[in-house]
């Protein structure tokens, strides 16, 4: 556990009500009015996150999403109670939140960091982009709720960011005197919220709707759910049983953006059963409503109204023109390993969205990924370039000279946008350099299932989009990346396969450094956990991909599922990943869904590497780039040959030490049926000394587990291959192009998270 984790345990407190602050919904309203109980508004807006059972995402109107400046949530068990929280780092914190109807504040429950240490109050700016909005100050010494009044011209159903600027930071080791964290931290954060102007209980009114596996869509009376649809477009709604407040009116209505509705239904909630309808919309930016009606306009808690929604409760169809170029989406899932999906042979794997995509699009079933960790792996994949040649290889270097590819996208014609949940690919080491807009949500090291977020950001964002443009969006998930922590029913088969350890010790980390290769038991539960993750992994991308249906976009797109790395559970004697580059590290799952579908279930065997992403899409997007731009080549080479042409392929990995490994450093060529390996350090990751080549005959022995000996002809042709590619590659200074170093900040990060010590 990181330092956070250990002053969240320290400085928990127990309430009652809803927090979510990873992705906390927000209410909108009309101009409020006194009441009873000192609010009264003319219309609730319930919003909902994208954590709901069904197949597309669901929009509230209203919703607030974490971006930059934040630490991951935490949870904290504390007297009985389970909270959560975030926090505020580095001095500027933003939050995007899409405007829901009527006049709204920000509500904050927090205080200022470090707890009880100065009488000097926290001060706080809020901008809206560069405007000045407000100011406010947090308290050290209590817990306190603070109300931000935003503007009152916001646009409804627009996206919007704020940045909260904060005073001062302070490290944790300075104030507690001990090691470890070194992240400079402003506020604990409890709850941050978009709320109606007004509103004088927002924990139970976050509380009173929202969605649950069991009951369903709660509703308060006067809420609404707002999902958004196609304009122009039409589709199908339906609904199960209704249940709830007696004498309350479900109703159904398709909202245009200037307020006009078209009533589909209305019945009262005593009578209500089993309904579908037709609905169609003319105007961009409509909303299908859900709507609880009852006799009290005031906000009433405990009166609420519970709808079924199956998974498939709303289809819709969409009359988007096809752009002038492909558009293209590459979802990258963190940390997955091809042999866990069913398209690669996976005997156990349950991957049946992914198995429909794999027989729609072409699978590669021998990408190499260019390094064993995200950075360098990700930073290849956006510049078709390997790490030794971009620069970013052990994490305290950031993308310098070398073009990515949505630079070039975008100088073309393209809109690019990103939307990561890793820190690690983030605007820190410069992956968000080309994008003209780049989110970061960081989930790295939470429990918490996080990829429904990404949907609903991506669809927030593409609301809010008003051009015809090809677009270029790239979405990083990190469900199956540690510590794993699947729901149910995806946790099947960890519970197949028990454990005895303390459920804290289940993860990678902890294994390595307890050195339990050998423990089978364990192992299976360990990888029972995973392969949970990687489940639900599954199910997420399917509605990804519904998403897109939806939307229009899914027929004309180049749609990209790829991993930046893989997963060791004991194969070679460790676990974790980023040390070594064995076949479960660097062989990765990427299948492409070509647009219409061209080469639809074909199968390529052939090695081929991520850095032949990049030129592929340039080739598709028909843009020209000049001789050794890139040191892959297009994937569309290899299609429609059942071999594919000779080929070699590269990777590298040399990260600093960690706390549960040490520095290693590796190259590997990866060939149709030769693979090997220089430890250029003779040692492994827990400084054990090793033979500095290892070559493996992959006819016979695809998991590299039988070294070829040193002096096979075989292992020596692979040997000499590798070290003519590493003369070259030295000897052409034009290849090369160091990294910038990364700040500090991004640094005492990195050591929060575990990678460096």
């Amino acid at each position: 556990m990181d330092s956070v984790g250990r002053l969240a345990q320290r400085l928990g407190r127990r309430w009652a009500g809803l927090i979510a602050c990873g992705f906390l919904v927000a209410c909108g309203g009309g101009e409020p009015e006194p009441g009873e109980n000192g609010v009264h508004l003319d219309r609730w807006v319930a919003a909902f996150d994208a954590a709901s059972p069904s197949a597309l995402v669901l929009d509230g109107g209203g919703s607030l999403v974490l971006d930059r400046g934040w630490t991951p949530e935490h949870r904290v068990d504390h007297l009985g109670s389970s909270d959560r929280r975030v926090w505020a780092i580095g001095g500027s914190s933003r939050v995007r939140f899409v405007k829901p109807q009527g006049l709204v504040d920000l509500w904050i429950d927090a205080m200022a960091f470090p707890p009880g240490a100065s009488d000097t109050p926290q001060r706080i700016t809020v901008r809206l982009g560069d405007e000045v909005v407000a100011r406010a100050t947090l308290r050290s010494d209590a817990w306190e709720e603070v109300r931000i009044p935003l503007p009152d011209g916001l646009v409804t159903g627009r996206l919007y960011e704020l940045i909260l600027d904060f005073e001062r930071t302070t490290l944790p080791r300075d104030f507690y005197g001990e090691g470890g964290d070194e992240r400079p931290l402003a506020a604990e954060v409890t709850g941050i919220a978009v709320v109606p102007r007004g509103l004088v209980e927002p924990r139970k009114f976050l509380a009173a709707a929202g969605w649950t596996e069991r009951d369903g869509l709660r509703l308060p009376l006067g809420g609404e759910l707002a999902l958004p649809v196609p304009g122009p477009g039409h589709g199908t709604v339906r609904w199960g049983r209704v249940r709830g407040a007696r004498r309350a009116t479900l109703q159904v209505v398709v909202r245009a953006p200037d307020g006009q509705e078209e009533l589909l239904w209305s019945e009262s909630v005593d009578e209500s059963s089993d309904r579908q309808l037709e609905w169609r919309s003319t105007e961009p930016g409509s909303r299908l409503v859900f709507s609880a009606q009852g006799a009290a306009e005031r906000f009433v808690p405990d009166q609420v109204v519970t709808v079924d929604l199956p998974p498939d409760f709303l289809a819709t169809t969409s009359s988007h023109r096809a752009p002038s170029s492909p558009h293209v989406f590459v979802y990258l899932v963190d940390t997955l390993r091809a042999d866990s999906l069913g398209p690669y042979g996976a005997a156990a794997a349950h991957t049946p969205a992914l198995d429909a995509f794999a027989s729609e699009g072409v699978v590669y079933e021998r990408a190499q990924a260019a390094s064993a960790w995200t950075l360098p792996s990700v930073v290849s994949l956006l510049t078709g370039t390997y790490a030794d040649r971009h620069g970013v290889m052990k994490g305290f270097e950031k993308l310098g000279a070398v073009e990515p590819l949505a630079s070039r996208l975008e100088r073309n014609g393209y809109d690019t946008v990103a939307f990561s949940q890793s820190f690690i690919a983030s605007e820190a080491f410069g992956v968000d350099r080309g994008f003209g807009e780049f989110w970061l949500h960081d989930q790295l090291n939470d429990f918490g299932q996080a990829s429904p977020l990404l949907r609903r950001m991506f669809l927030e964002w593409f609301r809010s989009r008003d051009d015809e443009r090809p677009l270029f969006a790239y979405l990083h998930s990190v469900d199956p990346h540690s510590p794993y922590a699947p729901i149910p029913p995806y946790d099947a088969l960890a519970r197949e396969h028990p454990g005895s350890l303390d459920p804290k010790d289940y993860g990678p980390g902890f294994f390595n450094r307890d050195r339990r290769a050998g423990e089978t038991k364990e192992i299976a539960h360990l990888r029972g956990l995973y392969e949970g993750e990687v489940r639900y992994t599954d199910a997420q991308f399917g509605r990804f991909l519904d998403l897109l249906r939806r939307l229009g976009l899914y027929d004309d797109s180049l749609i990209v599922f790829v991993s930046d790395h893989g997963e060791e559970f004991g194969d070679h004697g460790a676990f974790d990943h980023g040390r070594t580059l064995y076949r479960e590290m660097i062989e990765v799952p990427l299948i492409i869904r070509f647009p219409r579908g061209q080469w639809s279930g074909e199968r390529v065997e052939s090695p081929v590497s991520l850095v032949d992403l990049a030129p592929t899409v340039y080739e598709l997007a028909g843009i020209e780039t000049p001789p050794g731009t890139f040191d892959g080549r297009s994937l569309t080479e290899v299609l429609g040959q059942p071999t594919g042409p000779a080929r070699v392929v590269f990777s590298q990995v040399n990260p600093e030490a960690g706390p549960f490994a040490g520095t290693v450093d590796y190259q590997a060529l990866i060939g149709p049926a030769m693979k090997c390996i220089e430890n250029r350090l003779g040692v492994d990751q827990f400084g054990e000394e090793q033979p500095t080549w290892l070559a493996f005959d992959l006819t016979v022995d695809a998991a590299e587990r039988i070294p070829l000996p040193v002096e096979a002809s075989k292992a020596e042709r692979c040997r000499r291959t590798l070290e003519r590619w590493q003369e070259r590659r030295a000897l052409d200074a034009a290849q090369s192009s160091p990294g910038e170093l990364v700040s500090d900040e991004a640094i005492d990060t990195l050591r929060a998270l575990g990678y460096i010590q």
